[in-house]
């Protein structure tokens, strides 16, 4: 088994608690076999960037290449941090914010990631496992641990699907912790934390205001927005 250890994670993961203190470290498993002959590594093709939706599905299909024809399966796994043992309090991204329609999982022939009805805009991780079988023996795997951005690209009304026009824009102000707020209609505006939990809720009218979040804990916040219509959009921004 060949291990690589690298520090650090991005800032605001939201399923990694103080992620940007995290390492993480990936691998893969090469039997060299006499009796069942030479072996390649299987290969995920697709960039870690190749996100798709269908409907209210995230989608990431990872290409797997494997040069041998060897049978392989797929699962979730969780990613590893110091000491490339397992990440202390990871989440899998569907628990996050609970919801009855809200579960993620790989199919186990493919290795296509389905994440049905995400909750909570944010950068998450997970780790993706391929395994190389030939004649029922494990020769292999090789786990791809990646980011997935779930961004405002729509939002479900109920009847059908969308884009979403931008309600309101974000802009740091020249005081730390102070937020421009430029809002093109009424919007009731909620602040939440990497938990996902509201923790502040403001009624803001059309035109620029100020959000004050000087006396918030440092860290990434979600500012998610509705309007009048019901349509949201959400906008992270860090607290330092």
């Amino acid at each position: 088994m060949l291990l690589v250890e690298v520090t650090n994670r991005n800032e605001g993961i939201l399923n990694i608690p103080n992620s940007v203190n995290q390492t993480f470290c990936v691998g893969a498993l090469l039997v060299i076999d006499p009796v069942l002959g030479p072996n390649n590594s299987v290969q995920f093709t697709a960039p870690q960037n190749d996100i798709r939706y269908s409907w209210s599905t995230l989608e990431y299909h990872p290409l797997p290449l494997e040069p041998d024809g060897d049978s392989l399966s797929f699962d979730l796994v969780t990613p590893n941090g110091m000491g490339c043992g397992d990440i202390p309090g990871y989440l899998e991204p569907e628990d996050i914010v609970w919801s009855a329609s809200n579960w993620n999982a790989v199919d186990v022939d493919d290795g296509t990631y389905r994440w049905y009805f995400p909750q909570l805009l944010g950068e998450y991780v997970i780790a993706i496992r391929a395994r190389e079988w030939r004649n029922g023996t494990l020769i292999g795997e090789v786990t791809r641990d990646m980011s997935i951005c779930y961004g405002a690209l729509f939002w479900v009304s109920g009847q059908g699907e969308q884009e979403v026009p931008e309600t309101f824009q974000a802009y740091p102000s020249t005081e730390a912790g102070m937020f421009r707020i430029l809002s093109a209609s009424s919007i009731t505006l909620h602040v939440n934390d990497a938990l996902g939990r509201i923790v502040e809720e403001r009624r803001l009218v059309q035109g620029e205001q100020l959000l004050d979040m000087r006396g918030r804990a440092p860290g990434s916040y979600t500012l998610v927005a509705m309007g009048a219509d019901g349509r949201r959009s959400a906008q992270r921004v860090v607290v330092p």
